[in-house]
């Protein structure tokens, strides 16, 4: 399955509560990390009234790896 079909099926499962980027080789995943949490911050990503808890998570995907390398609990 390709990648963008993947990331497509994971952020339809989870909602908009989340940042998923993708680190390329010779690419900082910390950096990726940083750029998904303010990703979420600026948007307010999953800020709703709402009765249920609501997670947040920004995630990093390695291309070389084939793997969740990083990933961020964010709270607003």
């Amino acid at each position: 399955m390709g990648v963008a079909i993947w990331k497509l099926k994971l952020a339809i499962a989870i909602g908009s509560l989340n940042s998923i980027k993708i680190v390329k080789e010779n690419e900082s995943a910390e950096r990726k990390l940083e750029e998904a949490v303010n990703q979420i911050k600026d948007r307010k990503s999953g800020y709703e009234s709402s009765s249920q808890e609501v997670i947040r998570v920004a995630l990093i995907f390695s291309l070389e790896k084939r793997e969740f390398v990083k990933w961020k609990a964010v709270s607003l």
